[in-house]
């Protein structure tokens, strides 16, 4: 099952439950053109592209190993990986990415977090109860979000 695309230079970027591959396709032909493994990455959720700096972004949300809960990872255009586990143990549900900032829905919790570059938390969101954030954009005029109930 597709969790997440993105669009990254004339490429769509594709991370599929229960994988450890990033898929890539040419936007135009539509043909694959390779798959990225990221060692250790388990369940993947979503995935994001900042075009600034040419990285993608992966929210690994598996809960039940140590090294992937509350991991995101982060590939540049070299094909290094690297990955960092987000404070509390949060586990992310959505990412977006813009301006070298990234915003993150968490998988349970009450609210959204925003991280700058060097990965830190910046500002937390909260959200009215019963909200459940299952993705959350962050434009140049304001947060979008989308909510489910519960």
């Amino acid at each position: 099952m597709v969790r997440g695309v993105a669009v990254l230079d004339g490429l769509l970027y594709v991370v599929c439950e229960l994988s450890s591959a990033i898929h890539v396709f040419d936007t135009k032909t539509h043909k694959r053109l390779d798959d990225i493994d990221i060692e250790n990455m388990e369940d993947p959720n979503d995935i994001a592209a900042c075009t600034a700096t040419r990285q993608l972004y992966i929210a690994d949300c598996r809960t039940d190993n140590a090294e992937s809960t509350g991991c995101v990872w982060k590939v540049d255009p070299s094909g290094t990986v690297t990955h960092w586990q987000l404070a509390g143990g949060v586990s992310p549900y959505s990412l977006s990415v813009r301006k070298g900032r990234v915003l993150v829905t968490p998988l349970q919790g009450q609210q959204l977090q925003l991280y700058n570059s060097q990965q830190q938390m910046k500002k937390t969101i909260p959200l009215p109860g019963r909200m459940e954030p299952r993705h959350a954009v962050e434009t140049s005029h304001r947060t979008v979000i989308r909510c489910a109930g519960d």
